[in-house]
Formats: structure tokens, sequence, C-alpha cells
């Protein structure tokens, strides 16, 4: 995955390991299995073969952005199954839920609908268990767009694909969530 047009962005996941890989002079397997275009119930349905078969080290969960009809309540289970498989597989495991960008609010309602209201439910099992993180990309893009950044100028088809820009905000986030001080540009 990554950018089809300049400046050809690599998808946000390659970005993460590259920046990780530079900076402690060491090799990350980077394993991507996701799907584009699938929900959150697909993570859970597919989560065996798709996750678990790998025994990652380090697992990222970024579901929401197709699931904008989904109560928030069946989101936090679904993401919930997904973290507790992950930990009775592996308990040494560390997880990191990353909420998503939001729709174009001037999309049709059959996309802008819960996604705003997910990451609040990522950040309620980070609290509920210690070996969770959340990257809460969701308040900086709705930051972003508070402060007058305009919606199609952060996304590649202006409903819910993020563009350059967006990837970068989501690789700093994941990155400030994973090192917090020590991350830097």
């Amino acid at each position: 995955m990554g950018g089809n047009i300049p400046p050809y962005m690599p998808a946000f996941d390659r970005m993460i390991c590259e920046y990780l890989t530079r900076k402690y002079s060491s090799g990350i397997q980077r394993i991507n299995t996701a799907e584009g275009g699938m929900d959150t119930r697909w993570g859970v349905d597919h989560f065996d073969e798709r996750v678990l078969a790998y025994d990652p080290d380090c697992l990222f969960i970024a579901f929401g952005m197709n699931d904008p009809m989904t109560p928030f309540g069946e989101y936090r289970t679904m993401v919930k199954e997904m973290i507790e498989r992950m930990h009775a597989h592996d308990d040494r495991t560390e997880i990191m839920l990353i909420s998503p960008m939001l729709p174009n609010d001037e999309a049709d309602e059959n996309w802008y609908a819960n996604q705003i209201y997910f990451y609040r439910e990522l950040l309620g099992l980070e609290k509920d268990y210690g070996y969770v993180a959340t990257a809460d990309v969701t308040s900086m893009h709705r930051q972003l767009l508070s402060a007058g950044k305009r919606y199609r100028d952060m996304t590649a088809n202006n409903i819910n694909h993020p563009n350059d820009f967006l990837i970068r905000l989501y690789a700093q986030v994941i990155l400030t969530t994973l090192l917090g001080e020590d991350f830097d540009l």
C-alpha cells in the first residue's frame, strides 16, 4: 500500500517501521495483513489467520472508518474480543489501538456517523487493559478541521481515504504514542 501519485507517500505502517529501524539501528519485521474496506466484524472473523498465525510482538488494531453504523458498544465489544484473543494467545504482545480519522461530514450519512465517537471506546479499553495504548488520530484530525484545514486537502477521495498529509499525521500520532518525548522528527 501507499501512494500512486507524487509524493508517493508509503503507508503509515511502513513509515513507522522505517523510523524505528533508523532510530534504534535494528531490523523490524513488518507484517500488514489488513485489507482495505473491511470493518471491525471482518477483523474479528479473520483474526486467527490474519494475526494470531504470525505471533506478533506488537499488534496495531485500526478499525472504525468502515463501521459508520456500528453501535458504540458493539464496536467496543469487537475490539475487546481481538485484545483478549491476542492476550490469551501470547500475553507478552503489546497492543496499540488506533482511532480512525473522520470521514467527510458532507458525505452522505452512510459514511459519516459513529466514527467520531469510537476513540472514546478505545480510550476506555486502554484504561481496562494495562498492556494497551491508544493512538488518538480522531482528536488530532478533528483539531485540524476545527482550525480551518479543508477536508479535501487531507484526503485522497474527499470522503474517507487519507492522502499524504493524513498518512503523516497517522504516523506521527502513532510514534508519539509509542515513544512519547523520545519521538523527534
